[in-house]
């Protein structure tokens, strides 16, 4: 799959895995909505990108809120104009630690 102008809707993205698959996709030319409950996290994330990509947008968002979760699509629409895939990174860490991982 080519990746240049993709958008991608990316969770956990202010840490670990997350976030090397959004500097990742980035890379390859991506437009990446990253997702984390951590402001600080997103903050950091940002930070290492000199706050200059232009083809990154971060929301602070609980999965576990599901109210915000629906909400979500909308705004990385009302950014990206389009949504093209969902790496569930937040969740894939939280199932590893349940399994002890």
């Amino acid at each position: 799959m080519k990746l240049q102008d993709k958008v991608f809707i990316v969770t956990g993205a202010g840490s670990g895995i997350g976030k090397e698959l959004v500097l990742g996709l980035l890379e390859k030319g991506a437009r990446v909505a990253a997702i984390d409950r951590s402001a600080d996290s997103l903050n950091s994330l940002k930070n290492e990108l000199n706050n200059t990509e232009p083809n990154l947008s971060v929301h602070i968002v609980d999965i576990a809120d599901k109210g915000a979760v629906e909400q979500l699509p909308n705004q990385v629409l009302a950014i990206h104009h389009a949504i093209h895939g969902e790496i569930a990174s937040a969740v894939l860490a939280k199932t590893a630690r349940s399994l002890h991982c």
